[in-house]
């Protein structure tokens, strides 16, 4: 099982638009020195999704951690 999904976009709002019309709701989040991002709970998973803003510095990967 996937405990936490991580995506970076340039798109932040478009990309939490288009997760939301599946039925997700995410909160605004900051942690720290980091990033403001949206971060929702995926309940009948028991697993946490985030969608962080992609700075032009980092490259661009998908984190999976089980």
């Amino acid at each position: 099982m996937i405990a936490l999904l991580v995506i970076k976009t340039n798109q932040l709002e478009k990309e939490k638009t288009f997760y939301e019309n599946f039925g997700l709701v995410f909160q605004k989040e900051k942690h720290g020195n980091g990033s403001e991002h949206f971060s929702t709970l995926i309940k009948n998973q028991n697993s946490v999704f985030e969608i962080y803003p992609l700075i032009k510095k980092t490259s661009c990967r998908t984190h999976l951690l089980d």
